[in-house]
């Protein structure tokens, strides 16, 4: 009961760190575009587990949407995916998504 439970904790650290991460280059991101970051916040939108391509290890594959405008008036919608800890791509909602950052 006390590896269920310390795998969790892990688990549960171990996304907030991602979030945290995500969030952090999504202000940079609209900071960067002139944009402003709506709600100061990314939310989760997947989850799920996927071999790194570089080392073949098995990591957690996260995408994280948010919400930015450029003139306060419009919502626009993007996103950033994170496998493991590392940032492999991103999208400002136009279509197109810069990969391999």
């Amino acid at each position: 009961m006390l590896i269920t439970f310390a795998a969790l904790f892990w688990l549960w650290l171990d996304n907030r760190r991602a979030h945290e991460k995500a969030r952090l280059f999504c202000q940079r991101l609209c900071r960067e575009n002139q944009m402003l970051l709506l709600d100061d916040t990314v939310a989760i939108a997947r989850l799920r587990l996927q071999r790194d391509a570089d080392s073949g290890v098995m990591k957690v594959l996260r995408l994280y949407s948010f919400e930015f405008t450029d003139d306060v008036s419009q919502r626009h919608a993007g996103n950033v995916t994170l496998l493991g800890m590392r940032l492999i791509s991103y999208s400002l909602g136009d279509g197109q998504t810069i990969e391999n950052v």
